[in-house]
């Protein structure tokens, strides 16, 4: 997630805010839809929502994960394109929607916003770049979706050790891209090795560092 909430100054955050009207959105809910003309953004003021792109034989992976001070759907518009993914809300989630023609003005108008959209553009192409240079296996995917799921979705336990995620193993495989036969291989593998705990519609992830090491693997591995 890139938060965009430290690039902005307080004059021009008002000023989008000021832009566009207030939305709210119930869990499940699309914020915004695959192939929708790009007539809005949106600028994330509370909630989490998760960036979901499916490909042509149907097979869905999230993207990443979007929170408040995040601006979105800013591609769609600064490119004059179709919206590139479908973005729905994981919990209540509030936004102000501002119009294409308003926030292409104050890109226009105000360097600061045009900075930092650059900077949030940059780094999301680098970080696609470096996931494709690294071509992650099976494995290494889902220690970065459940450690991606701990830090946005997890309950931390009362006495630090473990971390709880609500999700059934297909969320799991959706939130990793990779299939539902392929998670269900690695979790009990994962499981059999102490990283985590298997339970119906949660994991609960009971080494951190563990995963941490796995979703560092890049060597020798192939895509």
């Amino acid at each position: 997630m890139w938060d965009m909430s430290h690039e902005l100054s307080a004059e021009t955050r008002r000023a989008l805010r000021a832009l566009g009207q207030p939305r709210a959105f119930r869990p499940g809910d699309a914020l915004l839809r695959h192939g929708e003309i790009a007539n809005v953004v949106l600028l994330l003021e509370a909630g989490q929502a998760e960036v979901v792109t499916t490909s042509e034989d149907g097979h869905a992976s999230v993207l990443g994960y979007r929170g408040p001070g995040d601006i979105i759907g800013e591609m769609g518009v600064l490119g004059n394109a179709p919206r590139g993914a479908t973005v729905v809300a994981v919990g209540p989630v509030r936004a102000v929607a501002i119009p294409a023609a308003d926030f292409l003005a104050e890109v226009h108008d105000r360097p600061d916003l045009a900075a930092g959209l650059l900077r949030t553009l940059v780094a999301r192409l680098r970080a696609a770049d470096e996931e494709r240079a690294e071509s992650s296996s099976a494995r290494v995917r889902v220690a970065r979706a459940l450690l991606d799921l701990a830090k946005h979705r997890g309950t931390v336990a009362a006495d630090g050790t473990s971390v709880e995620i609500a999700i059934t193993q297909q969320g799991l495989a959706l939130a990793a891209g990779v299939g539902l036969r392929t998670a269900s291989r690695e979790l009990p593998r994962l499981r059999d090795q102490r990283f985590l705990e298997l339970h119906r519609g949660r994991i609960t992830v009971l080494d951190l560092n563990g995963l941490t090491k796995i979703s560092q693997q890049t060597q020798n591995v192939r895509r």
